[in-house]
């Protein structure tokens, strides 16, 4: 607990690295968080918060099968596969869309992260590294 301060803001950091770095990769359509501009309610969320987590989503332009997604998280060496957060590591998992509820039109792969405490430039490596795969 003394430290969870220090670690939240250093998990804040790479999360916005992370996310401000994937929406400029020609893979990626959208990326969902709510510190960048472009996300909708960023305003609400700018008056209401001081801060984020580490966890955000992306989506890719394409929809791929499971087959290509193993192949894409196998290359993965900072990311492991995982659903929970508010640890250190860095997490990533490929929820099916079919079973998520959002109000406009995703048509590609949906990508949920959780970024640790590992360094920034290791997970946004270890990411367009895995992305290779999906070229």
């Amino acid at each position: 607990i003394p430290t969870l301060e220090l670690r939240m803001k250093e998990i804040e950091s790479n999360a916005i690295y992370l996310a401000k770095n994937l929406l400029k990769h020609k893979l990626v359509g959208d990326v969902f968080h709510p510190a960048l501009e472009h996300t909708v309610n960023h305003k609400i969320w700018k008056r209401d918060f001081t801060g984020s987590s580490g966890l955000f989503s992306f989506i890719l332009k394409k929809k791929y099968s499971n087959i290509i997604l193993e192949k894409f998280y196998k290359k993965l060496k900072v990311f492991k596969l995982g659903y929970s957060w508010g640890g250190f590591d860095s997490l990533i998992t490929f929820p099916p869309l079919n079973k998520r509820s959002y109000k406009g039109e995703l048509n590609g792969t949906i990508i949920r992260v959780y970024c640790g405490l590992e360094d920034k430039d290791d997970q946004l490596k270890d990411i367009y590294n895995a992305l290779k795969i999906l070229s």
